[in-house]
């Protein structure tokens, strides 16, 4: 299923994926592949974000969701092609992309 308004590409069984996964991306979101079943493998993509422009990191906005998997997914990206000041970040049921924020240390 393709969902136009986000770029939501959708897999009901799991599947090996291969090849890239550039991703575009506006103040309400970007590009996002959606799994509705365990087991897809993502090990065999690439990430590319060739150009940040379009996302708004004006709002605070934390991160922009690449991968939705309610019951999980497989492996890590086989490569991120990205901007810097940017990172990839991955956790049980989704993958992120986020731009790094600054830190403050207070020594008293």
């Amino acid at each position: 299923m393709f969902d136009g308004k986000y770029g939501t590409l959708s897999f009901e069984k799991p599947c090996s994926l291969s090849g890239d996964l550039e991703i575009t991306g506006d103040a309400d979101g970007c590009g996002c592949i959606k799994f509705e079943s365990a087991g897809q493998d993502i090990s065999g993509l690439t990430l590319k974000v060739a150009d940040v422009s379009t996302f708004d990191t004006t709002k605070n906005i934390k991160f922009y969701k690449v991968v939705d998997a309610p019951k999980g997914y497989v492996g890590k990206f086989k490569a991120a092609d990205i901007p810097a000041h940017w990172r990839v970040e991955y956790d049980a049921n989704a993958v992120y992309f986020c731009p790094e924020r600054g830190f403050v240390i207070t020594i008293q």
